[in-house]
């Protein structure tokens, strides 16, 4: 499946003044080791590459297409240089421009949420260790939809096999300002893929059926996170979940607006944050909507950006808190 690199030659710079406070390197390249726009990015001295697919807004497949990132931060700038196979029209640098700022968190105030977190003993001291640290979220539906389907009902080492072999074997390669990048697949190579072969090169088991089907509905046509990003929320959760196996969990992963999307896993710290004691004997799925719902009353808004910083530094929750992770 492997195919030839992609050569993606400068296509144009962005430049933001996002507003304060702001941290380049938090938000792109998370402590707990989260990726921007693919796992296989590149980061170095204060720079990252890294890239994504593109599509234009009514264009069919075939304008689809590889986009690779260079982006830095200097003072209270962030300076992003796009490359591309084909050169770009105003349209599609303003999509791009779109796409980067948002996921950049560019234009987000977290004051608000700094005064928030002041209320709260154990998540006052994650904002100040990670003052700055924005969602940064890589605002592709693709693959934020695959990473959710293959977190599913598997333990993270197996999770992280099973995106690895995916990009690796369905993935595209792209060059460009020296730096080689490997891109999450796009859509529509993963439709044009047999589940049963999927399945067994892989390892995604009944995954693989569900990943095919959800390619081949978004490879005909579905909003971008800008196109997401301006529907109401309820909207964009409806629009997301009328996709092949997609639920309220896995919604939550692709919608650009706020979201709690908690497992059996990660509910059991929350319920530790929220309630101060542990979840009770049993499944500890029984406890996700009541942990919700407290996470909604209490955070509102933000509740998506308490998960983030949470599950970013659970080393110090452990240590100084003894709210394990395992």
């Amino acid at each position: 499946m492997d195919k030839n690199p992609v050569t993606l030659r400068p296509a144009g710079r962005f430049r933001f003044r996002p507003v304060g406070p702001y941290n380049f390197e938090l938000t792109v390249h998370k402590p707990a080791g989260w990726s921007w726009f693919t796992p296989f990015e590149r980061w170095e001295g204060g720079t990252i590459w890294t890239g994504f697919w593109i599509a234009l807004p009514g264009g069919a497949e075939a304008d689809r297409f590889p986009v690779g990132v260079r982006a830095r931060a200097s003072e209270s700038m962030v300076t992003a240089d796009v490359f591309a196979s084909r050169k770009l029209d105003r349209a599609a640098l303003t999509r791009l421009r779109d796409l980067l700022g948002g996921s950049l968190g560019i234009g987000e105030d977290l004051r608000p949420f700094y005064r928030l977190m002041r209320n709260h003993p154990v998540l006052k001291h994650l904002a100040r260790r990670l003052h700055g640290m924005h969602e940064g979220w890589g605002m592709n539906v693709f693959s934020s939809l695959t990473l959710a389907v293959l977190l599913q009902m598997a333990p993270i080492r197996r999770s992280q096999n099973m995106w690895d072999c995916l990009i690796r074997g369905y993935g595209r390669e792209v060059r460009f300002d020296g730096r080689s990048v490997r891109l999450w697949p796009d859509e529509g190579t993963v439709a044009r893929a047999k589940p049963a072969a999927l399945a067994r090169k892989c390892r995604v088991g009944y995954r693989a059926r569900f990943l095919v089907r959800l390619a081949g509905q978004l490879a005909r046509g579905f909003p971008d996170a800008v196109e997401l990003a301006a529907m109401e929320p309820s909207e964009a959760e409806r629009r997301l979940m009328g996709l092949y196996g997609i639920g309220e969990y896995s919604a939550g992963f692709a919608s650009p607006h706020p979201s709690f999307s908690l497992d059996s896993w990660s509910v059991r710290i929350f319920h530790r944050l929220i309630f101060g004691k542990r979840v009770p004997a049993g499944d500890p799925r029984r406890a996700i909507a009541k942990t919700t719902r407290a996470a909604e009353r209490m955070w509102g808004e933000w509740r998506g950006l308490v998960l983030v910083y949470v599950l970013n530094d659970l080393p110090y929750l452990d240590r100084t808190f003894g709210i394990p992770s395992a």
